[in-house]
């Protein structure tokens, strides 16, 4: 029971004690009961204290009324409103045992004040039914309460575990976001300082005997350098993911002197972001792999099949290495073989059937929902 109902029962009980005080004033201005006037009082205390203690309060008002009884013959009107509250309160807040012994008291005390008046045939048998409708109607009246007050706990606790999951499915969601933003970078920054060492290496070979082959291969490892950190600021940012363009791939690729030929079927642009992300870092690693690991490596060619169900994608290149290194690990390729089969899709990588080279493959469903 909330403070603001024990409030309310409070002022009830003042009302009802006052409006008995004055019906006993009325009816004998001049030789008032004391006896009376203290059952009066001791009614609308009860009624105060039926919220908090509802079966004690509950007698006290029992034995108010047969005080009035006997002191009065007919008890007050506001001591048949106190009976109708207990009524209400009974159903309202009690448990199941308290209502059954309580509504015992109240039929005991219906039949005391009624007694009398049968007797004296000032009633007929209704007058002892009629406060039996009135009071079951106020007891109707507080379960009906009582199931519309659980009703809505219900719904709130309802609210509250939804609200719950809310939550959890968004620090879920925050937790993947973060663990894909980890994996991007890793791919990214592997992408481009692996560029920028094989440059290096490069440009140390010929600077003196090739200064301007020198120059192409400084110039390609501040383009790997710049390239890297746009896509770094762009996540960090946590925008949008890049274009994925595949033609930027290849150009970078391609100044570092690998021959990487790209076939596309079907528009890229408009595969779904999730998807394009996914097979675009398949292509990276691949090629970043095939520039770290691979002897004697001329070419690569990848092929983009854009269909209306699934994407797939093949990175095939010529040269010779170790196959364990060729197909990755942890965050490399493995890694995202991993996030292609949280997509519904699939990954391949080893030798070529002829064995000249590697080949990966990758494929994803067009829409990932």
């Amino acid at each position: 029971m909330s403070a603001r109902a024990g409030r309310i029962y409070l002022w009830i009980g003042i009302v009802l004690a006052a409006i008995g005080v004055a019906q006993l004033l009325a009816q004998r201005p001049d030789s008032v009961s004391w006896l009376a006037l203290v059952a009066v009082l001791g009614a609308g205390a009860a009624v105060a204290l039926l919220p908090r203690v509802t079966i004690p309060a509950l007698l006290g008002l029992s034995t108010a009324i047969v005080t009035m009884v006997v002191a009065v013959e007919v008890p007050v009107f506001a001591s048949f409103v106190a009976v109708m509250i207990a009524a209400f309160t009974l159903a309202r807040y009690s448990r199941l045992r308290a209502v059954a012994l309580g509504y015992a008291v109240l039929a005991g005390t219906v039949a005391v004040v009624a007694a009398p008046e049968l007797e004296n045939g000032r009633e007929g048998v209704f007058g002892l039914i009629y406060p039996i409708f009135y009071f079951g109607g106020a007891g109707l009246l507080g379960w009906l309460t009582r199931k519309r007050a659980e009703h809505v706990r219900s719904l709130v606790a309802h609210a509250e575990v939804l609200e719950r999951e809310q939550a959890q499915r968004v620090e879920l969601a925050a937790a993947a976001e973060r663990e894909r933003l980890a994996r991007d970078m890793h791919d990214v920054v592997s992408h481009g300082v692996s560029l920028m060492v094989l440059q290096a290496e490069a440009a140390r070979e010929v600077l003196h005997r090739q200064p301007d082959d020198a120059a192409v291969a400084l110039d390609a490892i501040a383009d790997a350098g710049r390239t890297a950190m746009i896509e770094l600021h762009r996540m960090l940012r946590v925008l949008r993911g890049p274009g994925y363009d595949l033609d930027a791939l290849v150009s970078s690729m391609r100044a570092t002197g690998l021959a990487v030929d790209l076939r596309v079927q079907g528009d890229w642009a408009l595969v779904e972001e999730e998807t394009r992300r996914a097979l675009f870092r398949v292509a990276q690693e691949s090629l970043t792999n095939t520039l770290r690991h691979a002897a004697d490596v001329e070419t690569a060619v990848i092929d983009v099949v854009c269909g209306p169900d699934e994407i797939t994608i093949e990175i095939v290149d010529d040269g010779r290495g170790d196959t364990g290194f060729r197909g990755g690990s942890g965050s490399g390729l493995r890694g995202l073989g991993e996030r292609l089969a949280a997509l519904g899709g699939r990954f391949e990588a080893g030798p070529r059937s002829d064995g000249a080279g590697f080949q990966v493959l990758a494929s994803a469903p067009r829409n990932s929902a």
